[in-house]
């Protein structure tokens, strides 16, 4: 690869996640990190470690989107599972009341025989 490209990578091992193990962040070309525009995730308070790097702040950012793409995923398969088990509810009390319609009305069909 050139070498002028992998300035441009940033490799994260090692992550707190059950899905990724290893992840490769590719970073925008010419964009400069100034000192107003740096982030803390959300876990992390505000002390006296405002001197952040570069490559710091590189790898939190990553990390952060990285944690953010994952906890989407995570929420769309909860909601995902919630409505199965909200539908599978509504078919068992639909499939009992068929039951219950079917037997009436085959006692109603008997009655009339006799």
């Amino acid at each position: 690869m050139d070498s002028g490209r992998m300035k441009n990578m940033v490799v994260l091992k090692d992550l707190p996640s059950n899905i990724i193990d290893e992840a490769i962040v590719v970073l925008k070309p010419n964009i400069k990190v100034g000192a107003g525009l740096r982030t803390r995730p959300d876990n992390q308070k505000s002390t006296t470690d405002d001197k952040i790097g570069t490559a710091d702040y590189i790898i939190n950012e990553a990390q952060m989107v990285i944690s953010n793409y994952i906890s989407n995923i995570e929420n769309a398969k909860k909601m995902k599972y919630e409505n199965v088990k909200r539908i599978e509810s509504r078919y068992k009390i639909l499939r009992a009341v068929v039951i219950a319609v079917t037997v009436l009305g085959l006692l109603n069909y008997f009655i009339k025989l006799i």
